[in-house]
């Protein structure tokens, strides 16, 4: 089986800086993507850490759960009383702490510390983050644009490389 080579100097340069430039564009736009969806999730579970420490503290003198100070988020003492569709992605996945929830909902969670050695019981926080979210509302517009992008940079590429 032959592979396909351009006939010419000229077509071969066209092939490989079109090539070269939607390589580095496509990675580049990955790379972009996974950044930001990591600084979403970051913020939100900082503010997770930050109220699971509040409410922890608070524990440790009243021996219960108070109620979190940020209303999208809520005390679970136990697994049974999580959301219907977040309790049985827990079960299975216990060392996560982000699952996504049926009708658009999203879910951070953290697992609460009892802060006595006496006290074995275990709760959650768990964060319902879909309104909260700022990355997904604009995932479409985001690829709109980085495709326009790529493409402008592919044209100044094919423009380049024929000038050469």
């Amino acid at each position: 089986m032959t592979r396909w080579r351009p006939a010419t100097l000229r077509s071969r340069l066209l092939t490989v800086f079109a090539g070269f430039t939607l390589s580095v564009t496509l990675l580049f736009a990955l790379s972009t993507a996974i950044l930001i969806y990591t600084v979403e999730d970051n913020f939100l579970n900082a503010a997770l850490l930050e109220e699971a420490q509040f409410l922890e503290r608070g524990r440790a003198g009243s021996r219960q759960w108070e109620t979190p100070r940020q209303s999208w988020m809520r005390v679970y003492e136990s697994m049974g009383s999580m959301p219907d569709d977040l309790r049985p992605q827990v079960a299975a996945s216990p060392r996560r702490n982000e699952f996504r929830g049926t009708d658009g909902r999203h879910y951070h969670l953290r697992r609460l510390q009892s802060v006595s050695a006496r006290d074995t019981a275990s709760a959650w926080l768990v964060g319902e983050v879909s309104a909260r979210l700022v990355v997904r509302p604009m995932r479409v517009s985001l690829v709109e644009e980085s495709i326009a992008i790529e493409l402008a940079v592919l044209a100044v590429a094919v423009a380049l490389a024929l000038w050469l």
